[in-house]
């Protein structure tokens, strides 16, 4: 005769297989990450700027990229529009990972606080000082 806690066991079990069963299938790895001269490539190639942007988005990559670099792409060829992305893409990256930061750290001690991660009582005295 079955007991109530047996039943639960293997229900919770089952549950577990079911849920790593679903975790596993969610990790099927998506397309490689495109570089700067794949973009590049591709500009050359004709390829039209939705269709970059939305390589760039299936992949997931995220270019860090200076101003200099962006011009770069931008007089070997490539649009705008896949300019804009690139960028826009960064910018979100840098957000996600400030917001990251300051959920592990709290807002005080986090690296990408504006006061450089020191407390508010301790004397700043480097570029972000006006703003601290």
């Amino acid at each position: 005769m079955r007991t109530a806690f047996s039943v639960l066991r293997q229900l919770a079990a089952a549950f577990s297989v079911a849920l790593l069963v679903g975790a596993c299938a969610g990790l099927e790895p998506g397309p490689p990450p495109l570089t700067a001269a794949d973009i590049v490539q591709l500009s050359k190639a004709g390829e039209a700027p939705a269709s970059i942007v939305d390589r760039l988005g299936k992949s997931g990559t995220v270019l860090w990229l200076s101003a200099s670099e962006l011009v770069s792409l931008g007089e070997a060829g490539v649009a705008n529009q896949v300019l804009d992305y690139l960028q826009a893409v960064q910018m979100a990256e840098v957000r996600r990972r400030s917001q990251f930061e300051q959920m592990l750290y709290g807002p005080e001690m986090s690296p990408f606080s504006r006061c450089g991660g020191l407390y508010r009582n301790e004397r700043f005295s480097g570029f972000f000082a006006p703003f601290c």
